[in-house]
């Protein structure tokens, strides 16, 4: 399925054929669900790209280390208990250990690949740590998770996304927070001589007195969702019944939450 922005119609029209360029979250074997989709600015929502899909819409798969492979997509449908999300099935069915991403359009999703770096980097677990006490966390364990270098907007000039991690499992076993877990995402980004931190996501948990229901966010995606050049981050929030994935969008020098975004829980 191609984009045709020239021929983009409102968010709420029927387009016509071939113009939909969903994009999906591909988390079982059987399938996932329905990001959105970029042909229209603003972004469609999965909830309104969903009803626009015939099925045997063909998509590009990807993981953060690159292509994948192709599938076709089903007919998106909803059920219980998340009735406003358009699941989709895959065939053949999607077998892989890595999240994947699913593009439908006639650009390449993946013009840089992103570069998986060693998380014992010093420098790296000092800005988490720095992160971490302007949220009210002041701590010594600082666990990496991913150092994820990325030129995301194509100039030359590689930003570093940094996912920091420690869910300790002492007393709440991994559901409930323990005082001092935390689950951050943060983008370090070069600006004229400086480097500036902002962050994507944070789940921090300083006390963790109420039984609070502990978050992990982890990046599992950095693609062009819309064939303009500029790679999106794709972030999932995940907890034990359920998770939610959302697309950032580069705004200045920080990411920011698009309209794109998927997921289900109880």
């Amino acid at each position: 399925v191609t984009a045709d922005r020239r021929a983009a119609s409102a968010p709420t029209a029927a387009p016509a054929t071939g113009s939909i360029a969903p994009i999906a979250n591909i988390y079982g074997i059987n399938g996932g669900c329905v990001l959105g989709s970029t042909d229209t600015e603003p972004w469609r929502t999965g909830e309104a790209t969903g009803p626009l899909l015939a099925g045997d819409e063909r998509y590009q798969l990807y993981t953060l280390s690159g292509p994948v492979g192709e599938a076709t997509g089903s007919t998106p449908f909803s059920e219980i208990p998340c009735p406003a999300t358009q699941n989709i099935e895959m065939t053949p069915p999607v077998q892989l250990d890595a999240p994947v991403i699913a593009v439908s359009g006639d650009w390449n999703a993946m013009p840089r690949v992103p570069t998986l770096t060693s998380t014992e980097q010093e420098v790296y677990q000092q800005a988490a740590a720095e992160v971490l006490r302007g949220l009210g966390l002041e701590t010594d364990d600082i666990r990496l998770e991913q150092v994820i270098r990325i030129d995301l907007e194509g100039d030359g000039s590689e930003e570093v996304l940094v996912t920091a991690t420690r869910i300790s499992q002492e007393t709440g076993g991994g559901v409930l927070a323990d005082p001092g877990d935390y689950s951050v995402v943060f983008l370090r980004k070069l600006v004229g001589e400086t480097v500036e931190t902002s962050i994507v996501e944070q789940q921090v948990y300083p006390l963790a007195q109420g039984g609070e229901v502990v978050f992990r966010s982890v990046v599992e995606g950095v693609l062009d969702v819309d064939g303009d050049g500029m790679l999106e981050v794709l972030v999932t929030n995940s907890y034990y019944e359920g998770g939610y994935m959302t697309v950032y969008r580069l705004n200045g020098h920080s990411l920011e939450a698009s309209e794109l975004g998927c997921g289900c829980g109880v």
